[in-house]
C-alpha cells in the first residue's frame, strides 16, 4: 500500500506542479522591451508558471502592439500610471486571489536566456517562504554583473551566508524579485507612497524584521536593459524620486533624528557625486555642493524638489507641473550640449 501511495504521489506531482508562480511584467511605454521580455518568458512553457502584463497607462498603441506580438499573453490595462509600487500591487492582489504560491515582479526590460525562466521556477518550487533573485547582468555589457553577490562591484552586495543552498543577501532588488505569498500575508504589499525607487528596499526591511530571508540563486541568470523607462541611468526625474524616497525610507527605519543622521550623510555623499558628475569630477566639496544645489542644473532642481516634497509630505506620483519642469530642464541641457558640440 505504501509503495502504491508513493507511486500515485509521484505521478500526481508530474501533473500538478509543487508550486505555482505568477510573473508580473510591469509595462510602461517600452513596447519593444516588453515584447522581448514576454517572448523570452514564453519561449519554454512551464506548467505552474503564468505571466500577467500590467500596463501602467502606456501611450496609445502600446498595448495593441504587445497583443499583436504576444497574443497569448494576459494583459491588464490600468487607467492611470500607478508607478512601480501601485502597478505591481494590482498584479500582486490578483496573484494572491488566484492562489499563486509565488509572485515574481519583473521589469519589462528583462530578457531571460533559454531555459532560465524554468530554472527560476524550479528554484522556487524547492524553497520555503523568502525573497528570491536570479543573478542579473547588463544587456549591453553581458559580462558585467548588476546583481551577483560576491562578483558585482557594489560593496553592499556582498553575500551574507548560505540559506537552503542559496546565497543570502542583506537587500532586495526589484528588477526581478520573486516573493512567496506568505511574505505578503505577513507584512502587506508595497508602500505606494514611494511610487518609484526604493520600494523594494522598504519591502525588504519590513520582510527581514519578520524573519524572511533575501537570497540569490547563482545558477539562474537574466539580462537587464537598465532604466529604459527613465530614458537613461540618471535623469532628473529619477534623482527626484531617489532623494524624496531616501528621506521617507530613513524616516520609516529610524524614529529619532539622531538615528537618521548616518542616512542623511549617505544621501549627501550620493548627491555630491551627482554634483560632481555635472561638473566632470568624481564629487564636490561642501561649499561647491551648496553652490550646485541652488544652481540651474536639472539634477539640482530635482534634488530641491525631492527635499521640498518630502518636507511637505507630498508622496506618490510627482505632479504633472513639476514633472514637466524637470523635463524642460533636461531638454534645455541637451539643447545646450548639442550647440556646444556643433
Amino acid at each position: 500500500m505504501d509503495s502504491l501511495t508513493s507511486f500515485v504521489s509521484s505521478e500526481v506531482r508530474k501533473i500538478i506542479p509543487a508550486a505555482r508562480m505568477l510573473c508580473i511584467v510591469l509595462s510602461f511605454n517600452g513596447k519593444e522591451d516588453t515584447v522581448a521580455c514576454l517572448q523570452s518568458l514564453l519561449a519554454s512553457p512551464c506548467p505552474g508558471l503564468e505571466v500577467l502584463v500590467v500596463d501602467n497607462a502606456s501611450e496609445y498603441g502600446v498595448v495593441d502592439f504587445i497583443k499583436a506580438a504576444c497574443p497569448s499573453a494576459e494583459i491588464l490595462c490600468l487607467p492611470e500610471n500607478l508607478g512601480w509600487a501601485g502597478g505591481n500591487n494590482t498584479g500582486i492582489q490578483i496573484g494572491l486571489e488566484r492562489g499563486f504560491d509565488w509572485i515574481c515582479l519583473m521589469n519589462n526590460d528583462l530578457v531571460f536566456p533559454s531555459g532560465q525562466a524554468k530554472a527560476l521556477f524550479d528554484t522556487v518550487s524547492d524553497l520555503p517562504a523568502c525573497l528570491l533573485h536570479p543573478t542579473i547582468y547588463y544587456w549591453d555589457e553581458p559580462e558585467v554583473a548588476q546583481l551577483h553577490p560576491g562578483r558585482d562591484s557594489a560593496p553592499d552586495h556582498a553575500p551574507t551566508g548560505i540559506w537552503h543552498g542559496k546565497t543570502s543577501m542583506n537587500f532586495a532588488y526589484g528588477a526581478c524579485l520573486a516573493v512567496h505569498r506568505d511574505v505578503f500575508n505577513s507584512i502587506g504589499l508595497l508602500d505606494e507612497r514611494f511610487f518609484l525607487q526604493l520600494e523594494e528596499t522598504d519591502f525588504h526591511y519590513r520582510a527581514s524584521k519578520q524573519g524572511f530571508n533575501s537570497v540569490c540563486d547563482l545558477g539562474v541568470k537574466v539580462f537587464h536593459k537598465e532604466s529604459r523607462a527613465f530614458g537613461g541611468k540618471r535623469v532628473p526625474i529619477k534623482t527626484y524620486y531617489s532623494v524624496r524616497n531616501s528621506l521617507l525610507l530613513s524616516e520609516k527605519k529610524h524614529g529619532s533624528f539622531k538615528e537618521r543622521l548616518s542616512d542623511i550623510k549617505s544621501i549627501y555623499w550620493s548627491l555630491s557625486r551627482i554634483a560632481g558628475s555635472d561638473k566632470g569630477v568624481d564629487c564636490v566639496g561642501k561649499i561647491e555642493f551648496v553652490r550646485w544645489l541652488f544652481s540651474k542644473s536639472g539634477s539640482a532642481k530635482a534634488v530641491r524638489l525631492g527635499i521640498t516634497d518630502y518636507i511637505f509630505r507630498s508622496f506618490g506620483k510627482i505632479s504633472t507641473r513639476k514633472h514637466l519642469m524637470l523635463q524642460q530642464k533636461r531638454s534645455n541641457l541637451i539643447a545646450k550640449t548639442d550647440v556646444a558640440r556643433s
